[in-house]
């Protein structure tokens, strides 16, 4: 009996030598869905005289299709003895878990939640990339990868955000909206608020086992389905309490914008995270995302910046001109245009017909003759622009404006003798209108 005992022990010593002297590569399972991998545990003599290793299994990147947009990829725990006692690690290739093994870095998502039994564990793996898991234990344990290429809580959070995000102008003016909006988001952060008390009266403080949300309330539910359900509808009823409270707040405008805009944010939220995938929710989001809203986030990031670099540095105080100083640019910028004007009637003459609109000739001569538009009596003690002194007089302009002049001269003399004969009749007519009168 005796050698019988030495003989496996042997034999134990020289297999578990011989695993150990292997590559990581080979020591590595790949999951497939619903394949169950069953680990024996390690008996006294086996525990005293090996050292046990961490058993790692991995599943391969699966290709983004359309049929598994909304993939969910769980790993059912399940193991022989209530609260045993395991550590576990996650990361993206077997290198990685042996890793985080040896650094002490342990995953504790899925640990100390369980169902009724208190021997079902969950742990969630990404849905589109390929991930590997350790377990380090002595106690027997069953492993299962579930996959489901789509699943139906996360289809009906996108058809949900999409649907919402359709009628957030139409919810965003009825008040009655309120109502539900308020229970949904009361419900789900109870169930937050139930899952973090579960997990303090476990000891995880720290919140370390905390994800999956969603998992861990299910596992919560199953094991006190009654007094979850006394605190949903306790907590369903306080919201509704608190919007009736608050309904006259519903005639600010303000309270209505962010209502709607609150709308959106859920909206958003729902369809961020409805896939696995890291890049589907972020285009959907893009796509959704009207030009207004984004023009307004740009203006009001434009314009924060822009407050904020004045804030922190201040411009410069411009300087004004006193009243001798900007009459003084006044002259020159006036004397300066004057004389490109002047210097392009002499460059080109004008026709008879442009000649003949001039109302005054006399004072266009003195202007072209390096005069001043404005009255002698301003421009008696200016200087003249050097452009005027440097100018030669056009010969062939001034027998133009001469011409002018005296067609100017006589249309005005017998426009006066007309205007005379006119006043003398009017007159006379007024002078018979009074005698009439009288």
């Amino acid at each position: 009996m005796l050698k019988l005992i030495v003989l496996q022990l042997l034999l134990a010593s020289c297999s578990l030598g011989l695993f150990h002297d292997q590559p990581i590569e080979q020591m590595v399972i790949y999951l497939q869905p619903d394949e169950i991998h069953v680990q024996d545990a390690l008996s006294m003599i086996q525990s005293i005289y090996t050292k046990n290793g961490v058993h790692i299994y991995c599943h391969n990147e699966d290709s983004f299709k359309i049929g598994n947009i909304f993939q969910t990829i769980m790993l059912q725990l399940i193991t022989k003895e209530p609260n045993a006692k395991y550590a576990q690690y996650k990361a993206a290739t077997p290198l990685g878990v042996r890793q985080a093994h040896l650094e002490g870095h342990e995953c504790h998502e899925g640990k100390l939640m369980s169902g009724r039994t208190k021997t079902v564990h969950y742990i969630s793996l990404p849905a589109h990339a390929a991930a590997c898991y350790g377990i380090y234990t002595d106690e027997a344990y069953n492993l299962t990868m579930l996959q489901y290429p789509d699943d139906g809580e996360r289809s009906t959070w996108f058809v949900l955000g999409l649907m919402l995000w359709l009628s957030a102008s139409l919810m965003g003016q009825s008040f009655s909206s309120c109502y539900v909006v308020a229970v949904a988001l009361g419900l789900h952060f109870t169930g937050w608020g139930i899952v973090c008390g579960t997990l303090i009266l476990a000891g995880d403080y720290g919140m370390k086992s905390l994800q999956p949300v969603s998992t861990n309330f299910k596992l919560v539910l199953e094991r006190y389905p009654t007094s979850v359900a006394l605190i949903l509808v306790l907590a369903a009823w306080l919201m509704y309490r608190l919007c009736e409270a608050h309904q006259s707040l519903w005639r600010f405008k303000y309270v209505q914008q962010v209502y709607f805009r609150l709308l959106r944010g859920i909206a958003y939220y729902l369809i961020l995270n409805a896939s696995g995938h890291k890049y589907f929710g972020w285009i959907c989001v893009a796509m959704l995302l009207p030009q207004p809203e984004l023009y307004r986030f740009v203006k009001r990031l434009r314009d924060e910046t822009i407050r904020a670099r004045r804030t922190w540095f201040p411009p410069r105080a411009r300087t004004l001109l006193t009243e001798e100083e900007f009459e003084a640019q006044t002259r020159l910028e006036t004397r300066r245009a004057l004389s490109h004007l002047r210097q392009q009637v002499h460059e080109t003459s004008p026709s008879w017909k442009q000649m003949a609109h001039l109302q005054t000739p006399c004072r266009f001569v003195r202007f072209m003759g390096c005069g001043d538009q404005r009255s002698d009596e301003n421009t008696v003690n200016e200087e003249l622009p050097e452009n005027c002194r440097a100018t030669e007089p056009n010969v062939a302009l001034l027998e133009h404006l001469t011409t002018a002049i005296n067609n100017s001269c006589s249309s005005a003399s017998v426009s006066s003798t007309d205007a005379r004969n006119q006043n003398r009749h009017y007159s006379r007519t007024m002078r018979s209108l009074r005698a009439e009168s009288r």
